[in-house]
């Protein structure tokens, strides 16, 4: 989703890209957390859109606020859920990551499903 909004975005169609940004940028905090650089990333694209479309103060807000958060994260005690999808499947288990975020559990599975095919 996050690509087809820069698609919009490359070919001047601001408001469909905004509308995919908003979505792609709510998921991200749903499921990565706030302080993710993924959602970061979010918000920074986001505020390049309102630039593009002369919203200035808007996206002054939203890059001033993705700094705050970035300036007050603390990355060498909480791990990423990046982290966490590096991991092996019995660390995933172990550390319960696997049952609490809906993408860690796709992974989880790709990874096992993939991990047991035989190789040719």
């Amino acid at each position: 989703m996050s690509n087809l909004a820069s698609t919009y975005s490359d070919q001047g169609r601001w408001s469909d890209a905004e509308g995919l940004q908003v979505t792609v940028l709510e998921a991200r905090k749903r499921l990565l957390g706030e302080d993710h650089p993924a959602t970061l990333l979010s918000m920074s694209n986001l505020a390049s859109v309102f630039e593009h479309q002369g919203r200035q103060s808007e996206a002054e807000a939203l890059r001033r606020a993705a700094h705050n958060i970035e300036q007050h994260r603390d990355t060498a005690s909480k791990p990423t859920q990046v982290d966490k999808f590096v991991a092996t499947p019995d660390e995933l288990a172990l550390s319960g990551a696997v049952s609490e975020n809906p993408v860690s559990q796709l992974l989880h599975q790709t990874y096992t499903k993939n991990a047991t095919k035989p190789r040719k």
